[in-house]
């Protein structure tokens, strides 16, 4: 059997997908891949999962190092112009397996903590954590070799913000 796989953070329950996982607390991983289920037992799979943030552009001040440009009016955009495309960069990726819920399920489920830091230099590249900072996103990256839609392999991702704070009950 082919099929297309979904991946995604979900509640404690593995049931409900979500769009947000809190810092320093785990956050939980289900992909459905009806096609991993390869054996008669629970299968395994891999998934990448990392922290993602949006590069901050620098606008070069130059006006003071060319008097012509300071006198010099600012130039509107035109309606033509379409604004650049956000840059994002990734922090250090963490690999994880994923184990099949039970034989022949094809729902692959785990759990990773997502650790927050103050600043960038608190990130070790030698850490096996997963590291992520305040306003950051986390992401899931899946391949899935069999899918129902295309004879070729596909990346699938899945985004969730990093929260910061604790759940209130």
């Amino acid at each position: 059997m082919v099929s297309t796989a979904s991946v995604g953070f979900t509640d404690g329950a593995y049931r409900e997908y979500t769009k947000g996982v809190f810092a320093d607390q785990d956050c939980f991983i289900r992909v459905r891949d009806l096609d991993r289920d390869i054996t008669a037992g629970k299968d395994t799979i891999q998934v990448k999962v990392y922290a993602e943030y949006k590069v901050e552009k620098k606008e070069a001040d130059d006006t003071t190092a060319d008097p012509k440009k300071a006198a010099a009016p600012a130039v509107a955009k035109t309606s033509d112009e379409t604004p650049e495309e956000p840059q994002y960069a990734q922090r250090r990726a963490v690999t994880l397996t994923l184990t099949e819920t039970e034989a022949h399920s094809g729902i692959f489920v785990g759990s990773v903590m997502p650790h927050a830091v103050a600043d960038p230099s608190q990130i070790s590249a030698s850490s096996a954590q997963l590291v992520a900072m305040n306003g950051d996103d986390l992401v899931i990256e899946y391949l899935d070799e069999n899918r129902a839609d295309s004879p070729d392999p596909k990346v699938v991702k899945y985004k969730a913000r990093l929260l910061m704070g604790q759940i209130r009950t």
